[in-house]
């Protein structure tokens, strides 16, 4: 009988090696898939919680310039009005350029009626003597919202006399939280005390007769004397909650809702690495939610060193130890397979020869009639 084909020739039904590799092939697969799944599901929730830790950041920074607002509004009287003695020398006491850089200023805005307008000229030259004040671009009917005091006054005494909303740009975001009846921050605007610095963003506080928000919108708009604003620039707002995000390696990208206007944007521009071709897709993660408000819509989006090297090494390495098992096991079962399969054969052979032998012994008893044996000197037959 011939001998066994070689491992690579032999039939899959037959050889249990080749069904060994197939199984230890398949397994493989399933290992690596299942890891790899796990540090994708890992990675993508990672990637979501630095997005809302951003958030919360973020929501943190402005709620405290919210505090700030409110903790103003206290010094109101029962007009709704605030003196520009105490709006300063409150802020002063607030440590602003510590506590709060990224302010660029406070302003208190005043709403003027026709009848009010020598009475606010008054006001601001005996707040501000020695400066060349006037309300600008102009005065608008049937009434105005213009700027009385600023802090700090130096860096911001551009703005004062500023009409808000003489501009049909910003009138609506201006005039907003006098609707609403709540704290509001602006859509991005350009900024009077900072030209050609950037998109601002406006935070403002209303202030009503009583000291009180009146229920209906008519009540509001009737009773609503004075606004108390922050201002800034968006990057310097945004970017100290944000930043940590592409130090952890996503691309970052902040929209204001309404308009769909991007406040900030950044991604990292370093080289990807090699084996960032071997890492699993991550889908960007983006989250919507309203601060001060407005709805903002955060968007993160996973760069090549976001994925740490053993993330996306170890799914690829129970690839290649299963795969390398698998052949090195089925070798082993075909070695031993074709031992058994040549020992079978050997039997089979001679058990063919010792058939063949009987028979010829048998065809010779049947052919003589007498039985001559032969032996050697020894005894042994020949």
């Amino acid at each position: 009988m011939p001998p066994p084909a070689p491992f690579s020739r032999l039939s899959l039904l037959r050889n249990p090696g080749a069904w060994v590799l197939v199984g230890g092939i398949l397994l493989s697969l399933g290992a690596y898939g299942a890891s790899a799944s796990l540090r994708r599901s890992q990675a993508q929730a990672r990637l979501a919680s630095a997005v809302d830790q951003a958030t919360e950041r973020l929501t943190g920074r402005v709620r405290a310039v919210e505090d700030l607002l409110g903790a103003l509004r206290g010094l109101a009287d029962r007009e709704g009005r605030i003196e520009v003695r105490q709006f300063r020398a409150f802020l002063a006491t607030q440590e602003l350029g510590t506590r709060m850089p990224e302010l660029l200023g406070i302003s208190y805005t005043e709403r003027i009626t026709e009848e009010d307008r020598s009475r606010f000229m008054k006001q601001m030259q005996d707040a501000h003597p020695g400066l060349p004040l006037k309300v600008w671009p102009d005065w608008t009917r049937p009434e105005s919202h213009c700027i009385l005091a600023v802090y700090p006054e130096t860096a911001n005494a551009r703005a004062l006399g500023f009409n808000v909303t003489a501009s049909e740009s910003q009138r609506a975001d201006a005039l907003a939280p006098r609707d609403l009846g709540r704290s509001l921050i602006s859509s991005p605007v350009d900024l009077v005390q900072a030209p050609g610095m950037g998109s601002g963003l406006v935070l403002r506080l209303p202030l009503y007769q009583e000291g009180r928000v009146p229920e209906t919108l008519a009540g509001r708009q009737e009773h609503h004397r004075s606004t108390l604003s922050a201002v800034t620039l968006a990057s310097q707002l945004l970017e100290p909650s944000l930043t940590p995000l592409a130090r952890e390696g996503v691309a970052f990208r902040l929209v204001d809702g309404p308009t769909g206007q991007p406040l900030l944007e950044k991604r990292n521009q370093a080289p990807r690495p090699v084996w960032a071709w071997l890492a699993p897709k991550i889908r960007p993660h983006a989250t919507r939610w309203e601060v001060a408000g407005r709805a903002w819509i955060l968007e993160g989006t996973p760069q090549p060193g976001f994925l740490h090297p053993m993330e996306v090494g170890l799914p690829w390495l129970f690839l290649l130890l299963g795969l390398q098992s698998s052949v090195l096991i089925a070798r082993m079962v075909q070695v031993q397979w074709l031992k058994g399969r040549r020992a079978e054969n050997h039997a089979q052979d001679m058990e063919a020869r010792l058939d063949q032998s009987e028979s010829r012994l048998r065809a010779l008893t049947r052919v003589l009639p007498d039985v001559i044996l032969v032996l050697d000197a020894e005894g042994r037959y020949l």
